[in-house]
This record gives C-alpha cells, structure tokens and sequence, in this order.
C-alpha cells in the first residue's frame, strides 16, 4: 500500500495451479446444457422470428467487443490470485476527491473501462480518475516467466502519480495504489486496483465468456468459441489458486456473508462465477477444436494443446474445483445457490458415476454453510425451511424470489439431462407455491412491499415476479391459478409473452394459458393472508382506484428488518407509507443495524428505546374482508419479552357506498400495547413536505432524537453483537416537538411523486397523506430521517412523525387518510370503555361509521347479524344502519 503497508506483506500462493486430476480421459462427448437440440431451436427461431433475430444481433454486438481483441490481450484479462477483488474502493468515506457525493449514484458507482482505460476506475459524480500510478506497467514489471504478476517482483519505483513526478511535489504519492490500497493522511484506505480487479478483470471475463458463447450457440461462427476458448483456458490455469480469504483479512469487502470465504469472489456470489465458467465451457464445448485456438495455446504453453487438453483442463480445474468448493463452503450462499451450482457441475461434467453421485447429493441432509458437506439437503430444507406460503426464510420478497429462481435451475438443469433418474424438486408440493406467493405479494398492479432486505423507497417494482417463471410453473405443473397469474402478470408488464430461445416452439407458450383464462376468468387480487410467511394484504377497489394496506409479522431476522407489524399503504398510485428498502450495505455496517433494519425506521412501535427481538412469525387473529371494509389483527408476543401484549388493528374502509367505485377510502389504525415503560408509535409518510394541524411544534436547538448532544449517526456500540440495543435515535434529526398538543392533532404530507409513476398531477388531484392522531394528548414529535443514500433515486430525507406515550398500557389510535383535492373525513370522535376501543366518523357526505375494536367479544348492535364481535365496522347513511363488517 503506498502510504502504508508494502504488497510484499501479502503471502499467497501465485504459482499456476497443479493440475486436479480426474478419473483418467474426459468422458464429456458434448454438450449437456446446451444440447444439440436446443442449439438447433434457437438458430431455427432466429430464421423465423424477428425478435430472435435481434437477440441474436444484440448478442453479437457484446461479443464483438471481446472478438475484436487479439488472443493476448484477453489472455491478459485474467487475473491471478495476487490482483485483489474487491467490491468497494471506502464504503466508509466514498471518493477521495468528492466524498459522499459518490453515492448518488448507486451501491457500486465506479466506472471502468476495460478496452480503453485498463487498470483505472472513474468516480461518476467528480470525474476523477484512479489510481494515480501507471498500475498496468507495474503489474507488468512484475510478471514472472508463467507471466503471472507476482508482488515482490513489481517496480516499486513505478509507484508515484504520474501527474507529479517529482519526489518532493506534496502530491507525488497522492491516490497510489500497488495493488494493497492507498492510505490518506488521515488513515482512510481506498481499494482502486481491488474494484478493479472485481469490476474490470474479473466481471468481463464472466460477462465475456457468457456473450461469446451465446454468440456461438446463436450463430455457428469458430471466432466466437475461439474467444472464449482463451479466457477459458487461463481462467483455468488461475481458478484452483483463487482464494478469497487472504483479501477478507486484509479488509477488502465481497460478497461473503462475514465468513471470509470464497475464491475469485466471496462464497455468495462465488456460485455466479462458478456457473458462468462451467455454462461457457458446455456451451463452446464443440468449437474448442479451433486449429487458431490450439495454435496460440501450443504457443503459450510451450508444448502441443489439443482440444482434449483443453476440455480435461476445464473439467479439472473448473468443474472439480467447483465441486470440492461448494463441499467446503468456499462455494455457497443463499438457499439455491450451491445446489444449483452443484447440478450445473453435475450435468456439464457428464461423468458415469460422478455426475450422479453428485445429483443425488443435492438431496441429501447436509449444510455446507455451516461445515457439514453430505448434501445439499434440499428434501429437509422444502420439509422446514420453505414455509407453507411457498416463502423461504429470508424475509426478504427480493431473496425469497432468488430460492424460488435457483430451484428453478436445478429443476430444468435435471429435465435436460435425460442419464438421471433420482428425486426431482419438483416432487415437493411446496415447489409450486413458490411460484404463487409471489403473485399474492403484488399491490394495486405496481408494487410489491419493501419487506427487509428489499428495493429503494416507494420505486414501484415487481419484485420476484417473473413472468417467464410462471410459464414454466403452469408448463411443469398445469395448475389453472398459474394459468391466470401467467395471465395477469402478463398484462401488468405488458411483456411479449413467448418463451425461451432455445425452446422449440417458443411462440406457442400462452395459448393454452389463455384458454384456461377464457374458461375459469382472470385472476383478481383480493384481501389475503400468508399466514406462514406472515403477512396480511387488505385491498380494495379497481383500476387506477385500487388501494392495499400490508400488515407485516413474519421473520424479523437475516435479511429481514426489526420490523414485525409494520404497515404500508398503496394508493393514489403511490406508496404512501414506503419502506426503507435495502440498507446501505447489507453487511455489519453501522446504520444498517442502528437505522435502516431498526424498529424505529418502520412504521410500527417502539417499547424502552429497543429495538425488536427475534421473532419467526406473530400470529394472525383474523383477516377478514366485509362489505366496502376490511380488518386484520395482528399480535407479536415474543418481540418485546417485557410486554403481554404487543398487537395491530388495521382496517380499511370505503368511503363510497359498496356498489359505487371511489377512490376515497381511509384507514383506522389501532396499536395495543401491554408492558415496558415507554413507547413510541413511529410512522412516515413518502418524499415530501409537512404541514400540521393542532401542532405548536418546538424546534429542538442542535442534536438528535437521543439528546441535544448526541450527534447523527453517533456510534452506540462496536458491532460485536450487531447493535443488539441500539434505539437508532440518534439517526433522527431536526427533530420539532409538542408537549402538550391539541385534542386531535393531524400531521399531513405532502406527496411527492419520486418515482414518476402518476400521469398527472393537478390543482385537483395532488396527492396527500393525512394523519390523525386521535389519542390522549402526549408528546408529538416531528424529525427527519435518511433512507439509504447510495440507492439511486432514493430521497434524500423523509419525515417522521412520532406519538410517544409513558405507562404500562398504550392504546395508540390513528385514522389515515389518503385523499387529493378534497377531504372525506369532517370530524373523528374516541370513545374508550375499558379495554374497548370506539371511533365515531363523520364523512362530509354525511355519512357516520362506527369503528368498534376490543380485546374480548362485545356487544355490537341487533343489525349487526351476531350478538358480539372483538371487531365491527357499522355504518349511518339515509337513516338506515348496516354492518360492514364483523370479526373475531
């Protein structure tokens, strides 16, 4: 490290890789994955359809990019183990030159530029070019006879800027990197040949690979299997050596879940490195007996290559090496990562023997992230990790969709295999559902909840909703409700609903899915409940009035947030009440567990200062929709120890007559809690500004929500028990108070449409988010709080508004209020009978709705249809009374 330690300090092993020998001569007479047959559909595909053609043209234009370049310069690309790879230049401080600025523009923003710019990354928001040192002369000084970059041999006097030369110049040192970082005068260390490695060396030759191959398969042309015949092989040569452990102790990040583990990458996204290098090598396996290829091979080696010597090397230091990580650990991540890895590695190698031994791996117990490699359990983990819902246990819809999608690989990589007989995943009932919960998630046609680890504040996406997956899932199992999800979701993302390249008749896929549709109708989200996965879904109206209201209380853990009985709110065509979404670096990073995966930066309650506990699942009392109303309740009895009762009531009612569409609707939220010494009711709204009603609010002079003295993001901890009890108060600032508010004050937001998803906004219909706090008076705190910072898009701020109450018994009451132009709400009354909770609405229609919420079945009223419910909507219009609604 200029500035700091010496390279010479790293010990590892730079040396070729020893040959890992397999049984005698390959047994591979083919390829497996890309057969013959799907080869032959994809060039006919490409002479019928159009759209086949401009894969095919688009395909070939990436892959020329690598064509074009001489045999040497792509033998160059591959970097040994002695070139680190790392996924972040700071995480801590950002760029050099402009900091934080840096973040704007995503997780990984820096630019690199392979074919013009080698050995330098670009920071997007200053321009800045990294590092300052001629690195790639460097890294040539230092290349021993095999031509692989060994440290100790590099020109050290190479390692000064370029743009101030001379020794005594201030800056001679300045942004010089020889591979270990470059350390500041104030100890902060900036990775910029570790981004590179993993961003320019390393992710085109996966990306490189993958192109050219398809642009054999696609057009038959040797150049291409030619290509990728050179990266292959010296990715060969390199792989057995690769070691991610040795850069995780010296404090490069990747992507290996805090085990240090890993080889190219970290052990997570390790399994993507694996499988594109296996995948490339099935899918040239036929040209790499190009006479150009073997003839720069011989060159290189010193000695004749043929192409028997080229596949035996793929297969032994790939595939085997692949196999022998993945039983490490060294290759393995989420649930279907190194299952669908290992069936890749099975399948490619076409071994008697081996390959089935290592497919009827796949089912047996075993775990290989926690050092036991007898199986890839996936029999155990459909019988107790894959939940009854058809969710993992990830918490997260964005990881729970990548099982679901990895499964999926095993599952066709074993269809095309026709040598293997044994058990299928697609012998688990709960395969199927895997492919249905997804669909159930989708709110008001754009939206699937930020639930944990998931998406940017408020963006509309689809999250784990494939409509290719959907296909595949009413192709595999002839499930009419996958019919009409196919269908659904095909008309939400307007997508050319066709399948695959390589499928024979890829044209043909939604016809009989339209039948289906034709005879059983489409499929119409309505109010539902996942009841395993821990999450209850109120909806109502259609078309650009449709609304939904989500109740969380699922997994809290991994990639789930301390969030369990959070709410969000869908509507006007916004998300209204969004999620945080993905923390800045799902990592042990400071403000991930102090903020963003913090209680307090949901909307829910807060009990003592303390974040939740761990907890699997609350439990749902009921969810129920009525008539123009609908309710769920929701209770948590093991996220606060020191609490007999922590539970939610959330109901959403129309504000039109049953049989008329609207737009107006609210919704009454009820948050019970028994126990602890103080709470705080957290609640936020969308990007935008806030104004209030019955509020005299106090600025508070300097500080955060934790003190006056205490400033943003102050540490409370080092990290050992990942901020076990952390309040993450001190991540609200320009914190505004009320000690003593009106009766029922309200706290409005303005809504800002982030995301550019509404048509219009008008004088007439401009979004709003009105809450009314109908609570005993207590303290209301207005403070503004930071989503994640290097999402793009991301708000810079959003508004927090908190009701805290002291006591062993909260009963926190709010009615919310979505509307544009012209309020529906008049006037909001409380009445409070022991545990009973009674709300009097007036709408300016005219209409009165009673809200009745207890914890014991009470009396409702003779129109009510039963003599007593723990929930009940009736409604006052024209003289006459109806109940909406009853639950219990």
């Amino acid at each position: 490290m200029a500035g700091g330690n010496s390279m010479s300090s790293l010990t590892v092993a730079v040396v070729l890789a020893v040959v890992v020998v397999g049984a005698g001569a390959s047994a591979k007479t083919g390829s497996t994955i890309y057969t013959p047959e799907r080869v032959a559909n994809a060039r006919r595909n490409i002479q019928r359809y159009d759209w086949a053609k401009k894969q095919r043209d688009s395909t070939v234009k990436a892959a020329d990019a690598y064509a074009k370049q001489t045999d040497d310069w792509l033998w160059n690309l591959v970097t040994p183990q002695s070139i680190p790879r790392g996924t972040q230049v700071s995480r801590a401080t950002g760029c050099p030159e402009c900091g934080k600025a840096i973040e704007r523009f995503g997780r990984w923003p820096w630019k690199v530029d392979v074919f013009n710019r080698p050995w330098k990354i670009q920071c997007p928001s200053c321009g800045e070019v990294f590092p300052k040192n001629d690195f790639a002369k460097f890294y040539e000084s230092g290349k021993d006879a095999g031509g692989v970059f060994r440290p100790e041999l590099a020109d050290r006097s190479l390692l000064y800027n370029t743009d101030h030369p001379d020794p005594k110049d201030p800056l001679h040192t300045y942004g010089v990197d020889d591979g270990m970082g470059w350390k500041d005068d104030k100890g902060n260390v900036y990775r910029f040949i570790g981004c590179y490695g993993h961003y320019g060396a390393w992710t085109h030759v996966i990306s490189g690979l993958t192109c050219l191959r398809d642009a054999y398969i696609y057009t038959g042309d040797p150049i291409y299997a030619h290509k990728a015949g050179v990266l292959l092989y010296r990715a060969a040569e390199f792989y057995p050596d690769m070691d991610w452990a040795p850069w995780f102790k010296l404090g490069f990040n990747n992507s290996d879940g805090g085990s240090g583990k890993g080889k190219v990458y970290g052990r997570i996204w390790e399994t993507g490195v694996a499988r594109s290098l296996m995948l490339a090598y099935d899918g040239v396996y036929p040209g790499l007996d190009d006479p150009e290829l073997l003839k720069f091979l011989s060159a290189k080696e010193g000695k004749p290559v043929d192409a028997a010597a080229v596949r035996k090397l793929a297969e032994d230091n790939i595939i085997r090496v692949v196999q022998n990580g993945v039983l490490a650990g060294r290759i393995s991540g989420n649930e279907g990562m190194h299952q669908s890895t290992m069936a890749t590695a099975a399948v490619v190698l076409d071994e008697p023997g081996t390959s089935d031994q290592w497919l009827k791996w796949l089912f047996a117990d075993g775990d290989v992230n926690h050092g036991n490699p007898n199986g890839g359990d996936l029999k155990r983990l459909f019988a107790t990790k894959v939940d009854d819902d058809g969710m993992g246990c990830e918490g997260s819809p964005m990881y729970n969709g990548l099982w679901r999608q990895l499964f999926k690989v095993v599952s066709e990589v074993l269809e095309v295999y026709p040598k293997y007989d044994g058990p299928r995943i697609t012998d688990f009932p709960k395969y199927k559902r895997m492919f249905e919960a997804p669909v159930r998630l989708i709110c008001c046609d754009e939206y699937v909840p930020n639930i944990g680890d998931c998406g940017k504040v408020g963006c509309p996406e689809l999250t784990g909703v494939k409509l290719e997956d959907l296909i595949y899932a009413y192709q595999t199992f002839k499930d009419p409700l996958l019919a009409q999800m196919a269908d659904y979701v095909a008309r939400l993302k307007g997508s050319q609903t066709r399948g695959d390249i390589l499928d024979p008749e890829p044209e043909d896929v939604m016809a009989p899915i339209r039948q289906v549709v034709e005879e059983k109708g489409p499929y119409v989200p309505k109010t539902d409940n996942l009841p395993a996965y821990g999450l209850a879904i109120l909806r109502s109206g259609k078309g650009e009035n449709q609304r939904a209201l989500t109740l969380y209380y699922g997994r809290n853990m991994g990639h789930g947030h301390k969030d369990t009985l959070n709410i969000d709110l869908f509507g006007l065509g916004l998300d209204l009440m969004p999620d945080l979404g993905y923390p800045e670096h799902a990592s042990v990073w400071p403000s991930r567990y102090e903020w963003s995966s913090n209680t307090i930066s949901h909307n829910t309650v807060v009990v003592d200062r303390r974040k939740q506990a761990d907890e699997f699942s609350g439990k749902a009392r009921f969810v129920k929709q009525g008539d123009g109303a609908s309710v769920a309740e929701v209770y948590a009895p093991e996220v606060y120890p020191r609490t007999s009762l922590y539970q939610r009531t959330v109901a959403m009612i129309d504000a039109s007559p049953p049989q008329q569409e609207s737009k107006d609707f609210y919704v009454v939220d009820i948050f019970r809690v028994r126990g602890g010494r103080e709470c705080h009711y957290s609640l936020h709204g969308p990007e935008g500004d806030v104004v209030t009603d019955g509020l005299d609010l106090v600025s508070q002079p300097k500080g955060t929500l934790m003190g006056e003295n205490v400033e943003y993001a102050a540490q409370t901890g080092d990290g050992s028990d990942y901020w076990k009890n952390a309040s993450g108060f001190q991540y609200l600032y320009d914190v505004r108070r009320d000690k003593h508010p009106s009766a029922y004050p309200a706290v409005t937001w303005r809504c800002k449409d982030t995301w550019h998803v509404l048509k219009k906004v008008t004088d007439t219909f401009f979004p709003r988010l009105r809450v009314n706090l109908v609570n005993p008076p207590g303290e209301v705190i207005l403070a503004h709080g930071d989503p994640p910072q290097n999402k793009q898009g991301n708000p810079r701020r959003l508004t927090y508004l908190l009701e805290t109450h002291e006591g062993a018994s909260s009963t926190f009451v709010n009615v919310i209020e979505p509307y544009s132009g012209e309020r529906v709400i008049k006037s909001i009354e409380r009445t409070d009978r022991g545990d009973t909770v009674t709300l009097k609405i007036t709408l300016v229609s005219g209409r009165v709705d009673y809200i009745v919420s207890a914890l014991s079945p009470q009396p409702i009223t003779q129109a009510a249809g039963k003599p007593s419910a723990r929930f009940a909507v009736v409604i006052k219009e024209n003289g006459s009374v109806s109940t909406r609604l009853t639950a219990n």
